[in-house]
């Protein structure tokens, strides 16, 4: 019997496997170790520093900054399949599962460095998710965040469905840092890089469909590539772009 339509979701512990699988590493974002080089290139590991992944996913991102010795690094997802993997395969990563848009498990503690690759887009209320991570910053901690984002007013490809979240609009989120107590550093568009990396990925997935056709079915490998597909268009057409927003806590 084919499987319903909401059954396949990318942030399902499903998608996330057959996307691990087809990078190679516990990633969920385009560019893999690349990018996090990019996203940790103006910051200096100190293993005194605190550090928050927020959306970690299957703890891959939250690992490299630990072995890379940026610090302390504590990962949080709503996924609790993702944060019970990551904890069994990352046991020197504090993992935790938890909600951004209500992190009072978390009052009390702060960090200095608060990272979210690929995973704001898929928050239901952005600039709640904004405050709540505020309320665990100390002033003067760094935010970065790197995942889609579309014009003003431009409309979403329908053959990416929900799946494609909420994506960044530029003018929005200036606008919802200064209202959460956050001030804007930098956007740097990467819509180049996220072009290239689905365009890799999805020869990834055709080299490895034998590989993931073992950890899911036809019915997956067949969706995952026809929406890789769209998404990299669209990412071509310029309807979704990408960038990395840095940002300071202020008080």
């Amino acid at each position: 019997m084919n499987k319903t339509l909401p059954e396949f979701r990318l942030n399902s512990p499903q998608g996330k496997s057959i996307l691990a699988l087809a990078r190679g590493a516990d990633f969920a974002h385009p560019g893999e170790d690349r990018v996090i080089e990019l996203v940790a290139s103006g910051l200096l590991p100190n293993r005194s520093l605190r550090l928050l992944d927020v959306g970690c996913g299957r703890g891959g991102t939250a690992q490299w900054f630990y072995e890379h010795n940026f610090g302390q690094v504590t990962g949080i997802d709503i996924d609790k399949p993702s944060i019970e993997y990551a904890r069994n395969k990352y046991p020197h990563v504090d993992f935790r599962h938890a909600d951004v848009s209500h992190l009072t498990s978390f009052h009390g503690d702060s960090f200095d460095i608060i990272y979210s690759l690929n995973s704001f887009y898929a928050f239901t209320d952005q600039l709640l998710a904004l405050h709540e991570i505020r309320s665990v910053a100390k002033p003067g901690s760094k935010l970065l965040i790197y995942d889609y984002t579309k014009p003003l007013g431009g409309r979403l490809p329908e053959a990416l469905g929900s799946e494609i979240g909420r994506p960044i609009v530029k003018e929005d989120i200036k606008i919802w840092l200064e209202t959460s107590r956050w001030k804007l550093e930098s956007i740097h568009d990467f819509t180049n890089l996220y072009s290239e990396s689905y365009i890799q990925l999805l020869q990834k997935f055709e080299l490895k469909r034998d590989e993931i056709l073992k950890l899911s079915d036809q019915e997956w490998y067949d969706f995952i590539t026809r929406w890789y597909g769209a998404l990299q268009l669209a990412l071509t057409q310029g309807t979704l772009g990408g960038a990395l927003i840095s940002a300071i806590a202020v008080e």
